[in-house]
């Protein structure tokens, strides 16, 4: 089977089954590949069925093309699903559900995956800015609209903190935005969550508890799932559980699977710390 001849690949692998052979783990990645490239959103969904009949469902490979193949086909609901169920994840994994969500042009979520495999510890590549980056660019035009030149500005400034944010420049970023302000840009959500993300890396909770006031306070904008979950990460990393978990008690929407991820994860972090001390 050749991937790049995806006509021909489901061509053998259809003949494959009805001489009753039966298709391996190397086969299925090279068959999802394909139906990937032609946008057979139906025969993948029948091949997945057959992936959980044989059992291959903890293959990571398999996963990560079964996640490529739905959100490829705009099966959004379904790739996020099969990624949640992966016993087992990589950077290839995340890459493609957070390139999968800028792809769909779902740029919030794109952004809050990043937040989750900011959590999980699992290695960021260059692929994964790739991913996001955009993600950030385009949220950030989009809300604004390109009225005018200060909104471009936004924009702009909104991708260069993220830039540095994503590249471990965290104080870069902080600096930055004093910049922005200073050049009279009102940031917007996104602005906060790349900011935020910096104070987290950086570990500036009293910088970082003062940016997540100012954005209601002195911006006028309504705090979003994203930024509750930048803060309660900080709070936790910082060893201030109490007030992470009134933070999630207080806040004015339901608590989503990132905040949650974001408590225990630095619940973990910091016990192990301890543990080597």
């Amino acid at each position: 089977m050749d991937s790049n001849k995806p006509q021909e690949s489901l061509f053998v692998y259809t003949q494959m089954t009805k001489i009753g052979l039966s298709p391996d783990q190397i086969t299925f990645p090279i068959v999802l590949k394909a139906i990937t490239k032609l946008w057979y959103r139906n025969f993948g969904k029948m091949v997945h069925c057959c992936v959980m009949k044989m059992g291959f469902h903890s293959e990571l490979f398999i996963n990560t093309a079964l996640v490529g193949m739905y959100f490829t086909c705009r099966c959004l609901s379904e790739g996020r699903q099969m990624f949640d169920e992966m016993p087992k994840r990589n950077s290839v994994s995340w890459n493609l559900l957070i390139t999968g969500y800028t792809y769909n042009r779902k740029f919030m979520e794109a952004i809050s995956v990043f937040r989750e495999m900011q959590l999980s510890e699992v290695q960021l590549t260059e692929k994964t800015m790739v991913g996001v980056l955009p993600a950030c660019a385009h949220l950030g035009a989009l809300d604004q609209g390109f009225r005018n030149n200060a909104d471009k500005n936004v924009y702009a400034w909104n991708v260069l903190m993220y830039g540095m944010a994503l590249n471990g420049q965290g104080e870069v970023a902080i600096r930055m935005f004093s910049d922005m302000v200073m050049n009279n840009v009102k940031p917007d959500g996104v602005t906060f969550s790349a900011v935020l993300s910096a104070c987290c890396q950086q570990g500036l909770v009293d910088k970082g508890k003062q940016y997540f006031i100012d954005i209601k306070k002195v911006y006028g904008l309504k705090p979003e799932n994203i930024h509750y979950g930048c803060m309660v990460d900080l709070l936790a990393r910082g060893g201030l559980f109490d007030e992470a978990q009134k933070l999630i008690r207080t806040m004015p929407m339901k608590p989503d699977p990132v905040i949650w991820r974001a408590l225990l994860g630095a619940c973990r972090k910091v016990t192990s710390h301890i543990l080597k001390a």
